[in-house]
């Protein structure tokens, strides 16, 4: 059985559009059993890296009911699921040697609270591609990182793996963090019962506030603007919600056709 859906961009990058399609593909097949689960990219030459991540996590969440992720973009060979097998044992993967991908590091999984896993993944791994981004840089996002991968940890409150990858276009770097957990809203509502929907969780969330409470890192709240200083932005998803912050104080929120499973926090700076 084949379950597809079809998107006429013609640069697959970080977008509301991009999520669109990406959630019309999972709320069409989340539930599938022995299919092919198929995005045709008729147009698109190109697309970032950083959203291999949203893709290994799906695939990862498909295989279990034996089902194969397959992307078609424009003139290029498709990409099936079983590359993604290596991530889950050697956090490696092939799914971005592709000219497709623009400016994608090497695709990585984890396991939930394997810190040490991740603290070297941030030194080792995560930006040996970009050598002209400054020491200073590094540090700040390897803090952030570590701190994003902590909450996911955490709020994910599941045993399902982490997925993060990232590109450098234009100037541009961007990084994105996806669980495959219970999202924002279900945890929220477990410390503040007035949160009735995935904005208003999420919303939350960025303006500092942290289910843990005063042993909260705040991280989303000082993230934030440091993104927007650096001329980026920072996109959460969580459940059928995208809230997207490109100035401050003022978030823009997004309906997606179908929810995701877990939280998707992608980051971008220019460096």
């Amino acid at each position: 059985m084949n379950i597809s859906h079809v998107s006429t961009l013609e640069d697959f990058k970080t977008s509301h559009e991009s999520f669109i399609a990406i959630s019309t593909l999972w709320f069409k097949a989340h539930k599938a059993i022995n299919s092919n689960v198929i995005l045709h990219l008729p147009n698109a030459n190109k697309g970032d890296g950083n959203l291999a991540s949203i893709f290994a996590a799906m695939s990862y969440l498909l295989v279990k009911s034996n089902n194969l992720l397959i992307i078609l973009p424009k003139r290029f060979r498709s990409y099936r699921g079983p590359f993604f097998s290596d991530i889950f044992r050697v956090t490696t993967s092939r799914f971005l040697r592709d000219e497709f991908w623009e400016g994608g590091t090497e695709l990585a999984s984890f396991e939930p609270n394997k810190y040490f896993e991740f603290a070297s993944y941030l030194e080792k791994r995560a930006f040996n591609k970009y050598p002209r981004i400054s020491s200073l840089v590094v540090d700040q996002l390897k803090s952030f990182l570590a701190q994003l991968f902590v909450n996911a940890c955490y709020h994910g409150a599941s045993h399902s793996n982490i997925f993060i990858c990232s590109s450098y276009r234009d100037n541009e770097l961007k990084f994105t963090i996806v669980d495959c957990g219970q999202g924002f809203l279900r945890r929220v509502k477990q410390v503040n019962h007035e949160i009735v929907n995935e904005e208003e969780a999420i919303i939350w969330s960025m303006r500092g506030n942290s289910v843990r409470g005063a042993n909260g890192s705040g991280c989303l709240r000082l993230l934030t603007p440091y993104c927007l200083e650096n001329d980026g932005s920072l996109i959460v998803i969580s459940g059928s919600t995208s809230v997207t912050v490109e100035k401050m104080n003022e978030y823009k929120v997004s309906n997606l056709p179908g929810p995701f499973r877990g939280a998707i926090i992608s980051l971008s700076i220019k460096v």
